[in-house]
Order: structure tokens, then C-alpha cells, then sequence
């Protein structure tokens, strides 16, 4: 009796390693696909990657932290709507399974952004406190994720919120000034930092970094 319990949890512990092993081999395939995501084939491919894991362990918040960035990219550059809503569930079950999962709440919060663009002003309004939340959230557990992503978005979201919802250009700068210390060539920050200063009449100050961004994108492009 022993020997056969025994035989049963070794074939047991065997296939659950398998599995995991798997699943691993094509995240690692779907990450791979994604990194070369300017290529709409390359891009397509990693969501059936993504979603053939999925079916094969539906309970993984990697597999759905992934989900849920591949649906905030294409939705960011699509506008499709009803990929922001599915993204919005991946994240929501990921972190369901691991409230620590700071990419889930990261991307979460990068998705309720782009609901409340698309959406009537006072239902984006209903949506300010839910991005604050996430993105406080990525700051607790991982404040340097996405080059300091987190404090961009906050930064973005105080900026062009009214001041009578606590709309504040000084907690903007605060906020894009730390993603800054993250990466300090970043040109999204660098630029709302630009439109920040301007927009509060200091347009000498932009002249101090945006060399620094020119001279790294062109960079970029000759690299």
C-alpha cells in the first residue's frame, strides 16, 4: 500500500513539474514575442502565447500580469475598448491571486486611465481615485517598475485633473521630478515635465533637459 501511495505522489509531483515547466517554456516564448512587439506578427502571436498558458493553468497571475500589459499596449495605440475591458479582468484575477503582483496593479492602473479618456468627464472622475490607488500600490512594492512609471502617471493624472478634485501642478512636479531620479533621460517624463513647466509660465526651465532628451533620442535612432 505504501509503495503504490508513494508511486502515486512521485507521478503526481513529476507531471505538476512538467506542467510548470511548460507553462514557464512558453511565457519565456511569449516575453520573447512581445519584446518584438513592432512587429504586428510578433505581437499577435505572444496574446496566443499568453492565452494558451492560460488554458493550461488559469490560476497564474504571471501568465495574467502579461495578459493585461498586452491588452494595455495594443489598447493605448488601438483605442479598442473591449481590450481594455478584458485587460481590466486579467488584472483583477491576478491580483486576486497575488495582491502583491505590483505588475497587475501596475497595468491596471494604466487601463483605468485609458477608460476615463474614453469616457463621459464624469465617470473619468469616478476613475482618478481607482488610478491613484493602483499606482500608490506599484509605489509600496516596486517604485522602480517601468522606469519609474508609477510616479509618471500620478504625475500626468494631478495635472490634468481640475483643482476643484484636487487637481495640483506642484504634486505633478513632485511625482515627475522622482521618475526622473529612475531614469533620468525618460522622454515621456522629460516631456510632461516640459508641459508642466510651460503651462505654469517657466519656459526657461525645459531648456536645461531637453538636450539631454534630444541627444538620447537621436541615440536611439542610430543605435
Amino acid at each position: 500500500m505504501k509503495t503504490k501511495l508513494f508511486l502515486c505522489i512521485f507521478i503526481f509531483t513529476l507531471f505538476m513539474f512538467s506542467k510548470a515547466e511548460e507553462i514557464s517554456d512558453l511565457i519565456q516564448k511569449g516575453d520573447g514575442l512581445f519584446i518584438k512587439r513592432d512587429n504586428p506578427s510578433n505581437l499577435s502571436n505572444s496574446y496566443k502565447i499568453y492565452k494558451s498558458a492560460l488554458l493550461k493553468e488559469s490560476k497564474n497571475a504571471e501568465i495574467l500580469w502579461r495578459l493585461t500589459r498586452w491588452c494595455a499596449w495594443v489598447a493605448n495605440n488601438s483605442l479598442k475598448k473591449n481590450l481594455i475591458n478584458e485587460g481590466i479582468e486579467y488584472a483583477k484575477k491576478a491580483i486576486s491571486i497575488n495582491p502583491l503582483c505590483y505588475q497587475a496593479h501596475y497595468w491596471l492602473g494604466i487601463l483605468y486611465g485609458l477608460k476615463a479618456d474614453q469616457n463621459n468627464p464624469l465617470i473619468s472622475l469616478f476613475l482618478v481615485n481607482s488610478i491613484k490607488k493602483e499606482m500608490n500600490e506599484v509605489i509600496k512594492l516596486k517604485p522602480d517598475y517601468d522606469s519609474g512609471g508609477a510616479y509618471i502617471v500620478l504625475g500626468r493624472t494631478y495635472f490634468k485633473m481640475p483643482k476643484i478634485i484636487g487637481g495640483s501642478s506642484e504634486k505633478a512636479k513632485e511625482y515627475l521630478e522622482k521618475a526622473t531620479k529612475y531614469k533620468p533621460v525618460n522622454p515621456i517624463s522629460l516631456l510632461f515635465l516640459a508641459d508642466l513647466y510651460i503651462s505654469k509660465g517657466e519656459k526657461e526651465k525645459p531648456k536645461y533637459f531637453l538636450p539631454r532628451l534630444l541627444k538620447n533620442f537621436f541615440r536611439i535612432l542610430c543605435s
